[in-house]
C-alpha cells in the first residue's frame, strides 16, 4: 500500500511539476565561459553557443507565456470594477446586475444610482443639491463651513479605516517600490555602462583598424610573383599577432563584466518578486482595482534574456 502511495506521489508531481519553469534553477543551469577564453576550439565555441541560443529560446517561451497569462480579461475587468464600486458606494444588487449585464437603464434609475454615489461617497443627496443652488450666497457659505467640517472627519475616518485594513498606506508602499526599482535600475544601468565603454573605446576601434589595414594589405598582395612571398608571411604573422592581442585584451573585459552581470542576476531575484509585490499591492489599493496574478516578475525574465544576449556574443572579440 505504502509502494502505491509513493508512486502515485511521484507520478503526481511528474504531472504538475514538469510544466511548471523552476526559474533559479534555470538561471543555475546557464552554461559558464569556457576557461580556455580566446583559445577555446571552434567545437566547444558552437557547443557553447548553441546552449546559450537554446536557453535564449526558452526563455522567449516564457515571457511569451507570462504575456498571455498576466493579459486582462475585459469583462471580468469590467465586472470587478463595478462590483468594487457596488461595494465602495453601497449599490444594490438589482443596480449591480443592470450595470454588468449592460441592461439599458430608464433616467431614473440611472439617476438613483447617481444619488447613491453621491451620498455614500459626500454624505450629500441630489435633492440637497438642489437645495443649494437656490440658496443665498450668505446661506452656502454657512453650509459650506458646516459641510467643510463634517467632510473632513470622514475623509479622516476612511484614511483610517484604510490604512488599518491596508497594513500601510499606499504612499508608503509606493515610496518603497520606487526605492527599489531605482535601485535595481541603476545597478543594471551600471553593467550596461560597462558593456558601452568597451565597444566604444576608442583605443579598441584603431586596434580593430589596423587589423583591418593589415588583412587588405595581405590580400591585396595575394596573386602576385614580385618576391613578396617573405614579406606577406611576416604581415601574416603580425596579423596573427595582433588579432590575438586584440582577443585577449577585450575578452577578458568583456568576461569580466558578464561575470557581474551573471552575479547580479542571481542576487536580484528577491529584488524583482519583492518588485512585484510591491507593485501588485499599490495596484490593488486603487479605488477600483482588479488583482494582479500572484506570479508577475516578467521583468526578471527579461532581465536574464538581456544577460544571454549579452552571453551569446562572449567570442564577438575573437576575430577569424
Amino acid at each position: 500500500m505504502k509502494k502505491i502511495i509513493i508512486t502515485a506521489f511521484l507520478f503526481f508531481n511528474t504531472l504538475t511539476g514538469s510544466t511548471q519553469f523552476k526559474t533559479q534553477q534555470f538561471v543555475d543551469s546557464i552554461p559558464t565561459l569556457p576557461v580556455e577564453g580566446c583559445k577555446t576550439n571552434i567545437e566547444d565555441r558552437t557547443a557553447f553557443l548553441n546552449k546559450v541560443s537554446n536557453q535564449l529560446k526558452q526563455i522567449d517561451e516564457q515571457i511569451k507565456k507570462m504575456k498571455r497569462e498576466t493579459r486582462p480579461d475585459e469583462n471580468y475587468a469590467r465586472n470587478e470594477a463595478i462590483s468594487q464600486m457596488a461595494t465602495q458606494y453601497g449599490l444594490s444588487e438589482e443596480q449591480v446586475n443592470k450595470m454588468k449585464n449592460k441592461k439599458k437603464m430608464s433616467a431614473e434609475e440611472k439617476a438613483g444610482i447617481a444619488d447613491t454615489m453621491l451620498q455614500q461617497q459626500t454624505n450629500i443627496s441630489m435633492a440637497e443639491l438642489k437645495n443649494i443652488s437656490k440658496m443665498t450666497p450668505e446661506g452656502r457659505k454657512a453650509w459650506a463651513q458646516a459641510y467643510g467640517g463634517e467632510a473632513y472627519v470622514m475623509s479622516q475616518g476612511n484614511q483610517s479605516n484604510n490604512q488599518q485594513k491596508n497594513g500601510k498606506s499606499a504612499a508608503e508602499l509606493t515610496m518603497q517600490l520606487q526605492n527599489l526599482s531605482t535601485a535595481v535600475m541603476q545597478r543594471e544601468m551600471d553593467i550596461q555602462k560597462q558593456y558601452n565603454e568597451i565597444e566604444n573605446n576608442p583605443e579598441r576601434l584603431i586596434a580593430l583598424e589596423k587589423i583591418h589595414a593589415l588583412n587588405s594589405r595581405f590580400t591585396s598582395m595575394g596573386g602576385q610573383d614580385n618576391g613578396q612571398g617573405q614579406q606577406m608571411d611576416s604581415i601574416a604573422v603580425l596579423i596573427k599577432k595582433e588579432k590575438e592581442s586584440y582577443c585577449e585584451k577585450y575578452t577578458t573585459q568583456y568576461w569580466n563584466v558578464l561575470s557581474i552581470q551573471y552575479n547580479n542576476l542571481k542576487a536580484s531575484y528577491s529584488d524583482y518578486i519583492r518588485l512585484a509585490d510591491l507593485r501588485r499591492a499599490v495596484t490593488n489599493m486603487q479605488p477600483v482595482h482588479v488583482n494582479l496574478p500572484t506570479e508577475s516578475a516578467i521583468e526578471y525574465f527579461n532581465y536574464i534574456k538581456d544577460y544571454l544576449i549579452h552571453l551569446s556574443a562572449a567570442f564577438n572579440y575573437l576575430l577569424n
